[in-house]
């Protein structure tokens, strides 16, 4: 299943990989500045032209944890295959990247932590599974 969905994982994980490769531009102090920037720094005082120096290009430092409550009532029949494909593409997509963490919850009458922060994708189970009702309630309160 995952070497026909290669493309969209690739596209997914390159997406992710954008955001955590950003810049932003932050405020430096003197300690933080390189003997170039202290030289041009001591200009500016001197000629009054103080501000623009004490910016600089930083990666920003990004963690994002991604939790997945997943529908399993009897509604989601119909596309309960591709819609467990789904949630694997998407959570293989963001297992190799350092910065994400990933959880996955289903719901339907119970329930069920799939996978946890910790767990690798590979000791999850994610079934195409359909039934009972769609009760949220449980699935919000798992910690």
């Amino acid at each position: 299943m995952l070497i026909k969905r290669m493309d969209e994982i690739v596209n997914i994980r390159n997406v992710f990989k954008r955001i955590f490769s950003m810049t932003e531009q932050v405020e430096v102090y003197d300690g933080d500045v390189d003997l170039r920037k202290q030289q041009q720094l001591y200009l500016d005082s001197i000629t009054g032209e103080e501000g623009r120096t004490y910016l600089q290009r930083q990666f920003k430092n990004t963690t994002m944890d991604v939790v997945i409550l997943r529908d399993i009532s009897f509604s989601t029949d119909l596309i309960r295959v591709e819609y467990a494909e789904a949630i694997v593409t998407l959570m293989a997509a963001l297992e190799g990247i350092a910065a994400v963490r990933t959880a996955q919850i289903e719901f339907s009458d119970m329930e069920k932590l799939n996978k946890s922060f910790e767990q690798p994708i590979s000791q999850s189970r994610i079934a195409p599974d359909a039934f009972g009702a769609t009760i949220m309630a449980g699935a919000l309160d798992m910690d």
